[in-house]
C-alpha cells in the first residue's frame, strides 16, 4: 500500500502538468523522484501537495508504529545538462540493486526502470 500510495500521488501530479517525470524508484526508506516543474506549481508547492496526499493516506498504516511518513525536509538536486540527468535517473534506478533488493532494476516494482511503467518517463522533458 505505501508504495502504491506514493506512485499514484506522482502519476495524480504528471496528469495534472505539475511535474513533468523523469522517473522514480520507491525504495523501503526513501524515495528518488526525478521530475521537471510543469510551471504552474513551485517545488514547494509540488513537494507539499505530494507530502500532504501520501501522510494522510499512510498515516493510518505508520501511526500504531509510531513512526512518521516523511522526514521534515527533502533534498533537491538541480541538473542541467541530458547526460547528467541520465546519469541521475540510472543512478536512481540501479538503488535496488547496489541495496541487494534484485538483481537489474527492471525487477523492482515500483520504478520507472520496470516494464510496468514504461512510456511514464517524459523524454521531452530531458534537458
Amino acid at each position: 500500500v505505501f508504495a502504491q500510495t506514493i506512485i499514484d500521488s506522482i502519476k495524480w501530479h504528471k496528469s495534472r502538468g505539475y511535474a513533468h517525470l523523469l522517473g522514480f524508484v520507491v525504495m523501503p526508506d526513501h524515495l528518488h523522484w526525478l521530475f521537471v516543474l510543469g510551471g504552474s506549481r513551485s517545488l514547494k508547492e509540488v513537494m507539499n501537495g505530494f507530502g500532504s496526499f501520501t501522510s494522510h493516506a499512510l498515516r493510518p498504516y505508520c501511526r500504531p508504529l509510531g513512526v512518521r511518513v516523511w522526514q521534515p525536509e527533502y533534498y533537491e538536486r538541480c541538473l542541467r545538462r541530458a547526460e547528467r540527468t541520465w546519469k541521475t535517473i540510472e543512478y536512481a534506478h540501479n538503488n535496488p540493486v547496489r541495496k541487494g533488493l534484485c538483481s537489474h532494476p527492471e525487477e523492482w516494482p515500483w520504478s520507472t526502470a520496470n516494464p510496468a511503467y514504461r512510456g511514464w518517463i517524459e523524454e521531452e522533458y530531458l534537458l
